[in-house]
């Protein structure tokens, strides 16, 4: 753990999510309007001089200051914050564009059932 960077962040009312909860979407759990406060590390990359890191946090923060916190222990760099207005955030939301709609949940067809031998105990069905 001590290897790892730490991330965090915390909305205008006080809910905050950060890295320490694991890789993948956490369990129950709920803020206000009924939405739990995620934060998930996702693709990334780099070299030996500098490292990109995408994170992808839902739901949008209300008005107000967006605290984001980092830490990490193992080259020395001491916890920082930096504090952003929530507009500059939620406006970039405003001008985003829906490239397709959701699509409903599919049901898997039902696999089709082996082909049963003419002949021997496979042959009879269960019954």
């Amino acid at each position: 753990m001590a290897d790892r960077v730490l991330l965090g962040l915390e909305y205008p009312n006080g809910h905050r999510a950060s890295t320490l909860q694991g890789m993948r979407m956490p369990g129950p759990g709920v803020v206000a309007g009924g939405q739990q406060l995620v934060l998930v590390q996702q693709g990334g990359g780099g070299g030996e001089q500098s490292v990109d890191q995408t994170y992808w946090v839902s739901p949008l923060p209300p008005e107000g200051p967006v605290t984001f916190v980092l830490a990490w222990p193992a080259f020395g760099i001491p916890e920082s914050r930096t504090v952003l207005d929530s507009a500059a955030i939620r406006a970039a939301a405003d001008r985003s564009q829906l490239l397709w709609p959701p699509q409903p949940a599919m049901e898997p067809p039902e696999p089709p059932s082996p082909p049963r031998p003419s002949y021997g105990w496979f042959a009879e069905p269960p019954g």
